[in-house]
């Protein structure tokens, strides 16, 4: 089965965890950034479709939402796994419904949320104030759910 990987990460935490799936996925599987552009022919021999994107002020990129909007109709002949990374896990789900179109919600196999992380070294002054304020911490915020990536590995396994 061939699996492609397809995401958007803007610090490197879901492009992380995605060369963590693939070197425990083995052959076929194949990871694209969405940032470098994808045309659709590309994902034309794919089996399996992995769509993945972190979530930043409560959205994630417009560049995966625009991207399953375009490309919904061969999506939807795809096997489908989700994937969104962040820090406010009790939002999930309305993070989901925002991001991905119904059709392709009711089509997946499963929906993953993997956790997120806030590296300060990574921000400006102004962002790493803001989270100080909304998190009541300073400091890094790390929680990664790493074991996602053997759920995603039984989802795949199930689509065989």
């Amino acid at each position: 089965m061939k699996t492609v990987f397809i995401y958007s990460s803007d610090k490197g935490y879901v492009s992380a965890w995605g060369e963590k799936l693939a070197k425990k996925y083995g052959e076929g599987f194949t990871a694209l950034d969405i940032k470098k552009g994808i045309p659709p022919a590309e994902i034309e021999n794919f089996d399996t479709v992995i769509l993945a994107s972190s979530i930043h002020a409560g959205s994630a990129g417009k560049k995966i939402r625009n991207f399953c909007r375009l490309n919904i109709q061969l999506l939807e002949k795809k096997n489908i796994i989700l994937v969104l990374a962040g820090l406010e896990e009790k939002e999930y789900g309305q993070y989901f419904e925002n991001t991905f179109p119904m059709a392709l919600l009711e089509r997946a196999a499963g929906k993953l949320w993997i956790g997120g992380r806030f590296d300060p070294d990574q921000h400006n002054f102004f962002i790493r104030m803001i989270m100080k304020k909304i998190k009541g911490q300073s400091g890094g915020i790390f929680s990664e759910k790493w074991d996602t990536v053997d759920e995603a590995l039984k989802l795949l396994d199930l689509m065989k």
